[in-house]
């Protein structure tokens, strides 16, 4: 008698086989609005009732049983085991449960029909990751104890000199939170790791808490950071572009998450010759109309620094911060879909820094995310968020959470977008211009410690003007659209006659309303000159660069004042002007740019086809499911990764779906 090739256990009872035994199907499938891979051997048989012999027992009669002793809500564990050498050694190939309230029985045939549920990704993560829980509760879902996450204290970095950093609230690691939420799903039977958020990783002291933490100084345990696996999951998947998928070469199953990149490897698991059809298409939901960024954020309210031009961040600046934008996405053929890049918690700059220094109460329940450095100190360890020069100026005030911005984020998930987002602004006027202030020859005296205004500057020789942003009746400049704009004024003065005198020389960069009235005024102080003597000219030179944030309309002038003092006060200094340029050289915001995008790389080729294939290299497949597949038909070749792959393990055929790029060559 020859042995058979499968064994079938209920509850580690040996049963007979199911009926009709013609198909065994084992999928490999990648969930794309979870960027998720995983293998899953769900499945649909018939048994009927038969007659023990030797081990194996009836599983009917077990089956029916347990639904009889009302014990339908229970499950049963299901196991196939192979011996695919045919030397009586078997493998476990699938493990899973029935629930007995989902099978259907037959009574007057004694027959029952099984849904095998899958033991990894659909029975512990899908079906479990919307689970809200405390995260610091020390029990999984079905009451297991397990180890809740380690908080230390939150020191938020105000971003300017004078002040490193306020308030000592207190935080937890995202790949804390993380390993608890997979112990939570799972009963503790699957483990977590990530190369993103794990030791040595870019993101490995990144930190998320609930708004609320940011207020104590102490942990409190009643404050709930409450949250469920798949709202903190897709919020970094959209920071950071990531995936995930199960390892289960250990003995747990693992749950990975990682970079996209590393879950499209450029490897091969397995090449396949001499497929006769390979049908390529679209993947059309994936030709996005619009895309959408941001979050939750507020305005720029505030002095940080101390200077009036220094305020929180300005959420209204297009593209560069952020707060929640839409834009087109470029293209022909776009279909009426959209790219969601929002986000559920909170990294905006200005709401973090509020509740940190005013206490603000209206996040509590909020999840916060912070990028962030670790410390050690004899007090005790602390977390402190990172800085960023955002407007890339090269001076304070500097923001945290900088690789968190919607520019940052377009950039990240590059390959999500198929040719490009549309201009930020409704205008793509050129901001920049060059203005000349003309030599003068006459000296003029100073009044001993009097101030003296040239107010403002008046710029009338044009080098470049081209789109008239500078207006030369108000020598003002005029903001085309919402940016931070970049400027430079310099020039030299020149000074004689002085004797002992002190002089001393500020400009004064003021920005105004569209109607004129003043908003805000800044001053930069200029070198001071002293010991002045005798009646040679000394050339006085000045260059400052100077950045803006100004809105559409608003303007922007400048006012030169200086004043000498002298112990002898009869004796006079005396002053011309030399040339004085004033210049716009850019907007940092991206106000006139275009966001552009590698269209080879746009995952957005469907590859199709059938073959036959063995049952040692479906598992080369199997074990390295994130590489690429090679295919050839005779005369061309093709590349992809899994889309989804179904097995039938008794005919040895498989069904492919492989996701490619560039016309389905890599």
């Amino acid at each position: 008698m020859m042995q058979s090739r499968y064994k079938f256990y209920l509850d580690d009872i040996e049963v007979n086989e199911p009926n009709e035994l013609k198909a065994y199907v084992t999928t490999i499938k990648r969930d794309f609005e979870m960027n998720a891979l995983f293998i899953v051997n769900d499945s649909r048989f018939e048994f009927s009732k038969t007659t023990p012999t030797g081990v194996k027992q009836d599983a009917y009669t077990y089956l029916y049983n347990k639904f009889l002793s009302d014990d339908f809500c229970a499950s049963v564990e299901f196991r196939v085991l192979e011996d695919c050498t045919r030397t009586g050694v078997y493998d476990v190939i699938d493990k899973g449960y029935i629930k007995i309230c989902n099978c259907e029985f037959e009574t007057g045939i004694n027959n029952v029909t099984v849904n095998v549920v899958d033991d990894a990704y659909f029975a512990r993560i899908k079906n479990n990751k919307d689970i809200e829980t405390n995260l610091f509760t020390n029990l999984t879902k079905n009451g297991v104890s397990i180890t809740s996450p380690t908080p230390l204290s939150l020191h938020i970095t105000t971003g300017c000199s004078a002040h490193s950093s306020t308030n000592q609230g207190w935080t937890i690691r995202v790949y804390e939170a993380f390993k608890f939420l997979v112990e939570f799903m799972t009963d503790d039977i699957m483990e977590f790791d990530s190369p993103v958020f794990g030791v040595g990783g870019r993101y490995e002291n990144m930190c998320v808490n609930a708004g609320a933490c940011l207020r104590d100084v102490m942990p409190d345990y009643n404050v709930k950071t409450t949250t469920s696996f798949n709202t903190l999951y897709q919020d970094m998947k959209k920071l950071l572009n990531l995936g995930f998928y199960i390892d289960n070469s250990g003995i747990k199953p693992k749950l990975i998450i990682d970079y996209d990149a590393n879950i499209y490897t450029d490897n091969y698991s397995l090449i396949i010759d001499n497929v006769r059809t390979i049908k390529q298409s679209i993947y059309t939901d994936k030709l996005y109309s619009k895309v959408k960024f941001g979050g939750d954020s507020i305005s720029n309210t505030g002095d940080v620094c101390g200077t009036p031009e220094k305020v929180l961040f300005n959420n209204e600046l297009k593209f560069i911060g952020f707060n929640q934008e839409e834009y087109v996405v470029l293209g022909q053929c776009n279909t009426d879909s959209m790219l969601d890049l929002t986000l559920n918690g909170i990294v905006d700059n200005n709401i973090i820094k509020d509740i940190a220094m005013n206490y603000n109460e209206g996040y509590d329940d909020r999840l916060i995310y912070t990028d962030c450095d670790f410390y050690t100190d004899p007090f005790g360890d602390y977390y402190e968020t990172k800085n960023f020069d955002i407007y890339n100026i090269g001076v304070e005030p500097y923001f945290i959470n900088g690789n968190f911005t919607n520019y940052q984020i377009s950039l990240t998930n590059l390959n999500g977008i198929p040719i490009g987002i549309a201009n930020y602004v409704p205008s793509t006027t050129d901001p920049r211009f060059l203005m000349h202030r003309n030599f003068e020859y006459t000296f003029a005296n100073i009044p001993n410690n009097t101030q003296v205004d040239l107010d403002p500057v008046d710029f009338y020789d044009v080098i470049n003007n081209a789109n008239s942003t500078y207006d030369l009746i108000g020598h003002k400049f005029i903001a085309p659209y919402d940016a931070m704009f970049n400027f430079n004024f310099r020039g030299t003065l020149f000074l004689k006659n002085g004797m002992n005198h002190t002089f001393t020389a500020f400009i004064t960069v003021r920005k105004y309303d569209s109607s004129d009235v003043l908003i805000t005024s800044t001053e930069y102080v200029l070198p001071t000159m002293t010991g002045l003597t005798g009646s040679s000219e000394i050339p006085y030179y000045f260059d400052i660069n100077f950045s803006s944030i100004v809105a559409s309309g608003e303007k922007i002038d400048i006012m030169l004042s200086y004043r000498a003092v002298s112990p002898l006060p009869l004796i006079l200094l005396e002053i011309r002007y030399g040339d004085m340029y004033f210049e716009c050289y850019g907007g940092t915001g991206f106000g006139y740019q275009l966001q552009e995008y590698d269209q080879s790389q746009f995952k957005c080729v469907k590859l199709e086809f059938s073959d036959l294939l063995t049952l040692p290299n479906f598992n080369k497949i199997k074990d390295n499911y994130i590489a690429k597949i090679k295919v050839n038909n005779g005369c061309d070749f093709f590349e992809g990764w899994v889309d989804t792959i179904v097995y039938n393990r008794i005919t040895t055929e498989g069904k492919f779906i492989l996701i490619s790029k560039n016309k389905g060559h890599g």
